[in-house]
């Protein structure tokens, strides 16, 4: 089973510069194993051709990452949270946050433990004070890190989000429990 020095570990050898610090309790491993997933999207990003760079809510380049704990809006920029940047050739440039809350198609705001949207959503989203819409999401991922056995209700919960979002690419369920 994952624990804490494994999963910093994972995300060390992708990001390099996240120093992680303070996470040992249960609700502390599901915000490191957020943290896990999203090292993986950013490499998977770079093994196609990506280029990545991060900027905090102000749109400064990031020394460090600095994630949010709780479900936060896009726009908030009293913390500075970062994303990732990223880019393709002759695509549209995408951010990729962690903990954001995403409007639904009924209007009902959703956090999405990852989410990857395109950059003007994104930018429209910080200088119009509104949460990003779910048909600009291109990937939306929940993250659940239990250690024990998942329970059915956070099946049924994940089905009524992906209906909701109906997200155009990609709707993950990234889970963590014993066998």
């Amino acid at each position: 089973m994952p624990d804490t020095s494994s999963l910093m570990q994972g995300i060390r050898s992708r990001l390099g510069h996240l120093i992680p610090l303070g996470f040992n309790t249960a609700t502390d491993l599901s915000d490191l194993y957020e943290a896990y997933v999203f090292s993986i999207l950013i490499r998977a990003a770079q093994n196609e051709g990506g280029s990545i760079s991060y900027k905090d809510a102000l749109g400064q380049d990031a020394q460090y990452l600095i994630f949010r704990r709780s479900p936060g809006q896009i726009y908030v920029s009293t913390q500075a949270y970062t994303h990732a940047v990223i880019k393709f050739d002759h695509k549209p440039t995408l951010e990729a946050h962690v903990g954001i809350r995403v409007q639904g198609r009924s209007r009902v705001s959703h956090e999405c433990d990852l989410c990857v949207l395109l950059e003007d959503e994104a930018t429209n989203c910080r200088n119009n004070l509104y949460e990003p819409r779910h048909n600009k999401v291109i990937i939306a991922v929940e993250c659940k890190y239990y250690t024990s056995e998942l329970p059915l209700h956070l099946g049924r919960s994940f089905i009524g989000l992906a209906s909701d979002l109906r997200v155009e690419e990609e709707i993950s369920l990234f889970c963590h429990s014993p066998r």
